[in-house]
């Protein structure tokens, strides 16, 4: 039988939860902000397709189980940042984007996840760089940390889901 993902600590914290109660705090509607939100959106909408590749190709039923419930931690989210919008925040999520380039391996498990492994690490490396010019302790600089913990947090349990397969 294949081995499940395993389950962390990181894995069961609410981010959504921590975005809301962080938007309770300060406002989150200035350009800053809203960029930012606008970019941590397409973000978690794209590791989201990749995360829900993985589960459609998964292995187990154990393994879809986790993936399931990894995409509806980022089902919530996603739903989290969008109630942040702005009307100046949702016209720039209308922008177009690049075009993303389609997987022609998603059939496949192991490309499925190393797909998705990447995407999550440089999701957020994207974060990461953009709130570096934020100041320290300031609400968009916190709330990119909080999206990048959630992504950081999926690329590591993706991870050990690789390794316990290369073992």
């Amino acid at each position: 039988m294949a081995p499940s993902l395993s389950t962390s600590p990181e894995a069961s914290r609410d981010y959504a939860g921590r975005i809301r109660a962080l938007a309770r705090e300060v406002p989150l509607g200035n350009l800053a902000a809203q960029s930012v939100i606008v970019a941590a959106l397409k973000i978690l909408e794209h590791s989201l397709r990749q995360e829900r590749q993985v589960a459609q190709a998964a292995i187990s039923m154990a393994q879809q189980t986790r993936l399931c419930q990894m995409t509806r931690e980022l089902q919530d989210a996603i739903a989290a940042l969008r109630a942040l919008l702005t009307e100046q925040g949702a016209a720039m999520l209308q922008l177009p984007a690049s075009p993303e380039t389609p997987s022609d391996a998603t059939d496949s498990w192991w490309f499925a996840l190393t797909g998705a492994i990447q995407e999550l690490e440089k999701g957020a490396r994207r974060l990461a760089s953009m709130a570096s010019g934020q100041p320290r302790g300031g609400p968009v600089r916190r709330l990119s940390g909080i999206v990048a913990r959630l992504l950081h947090s999926h690329h590591n349990q993706l991870l050990r889901e690789a390794e316990q397969w290369m073992t």
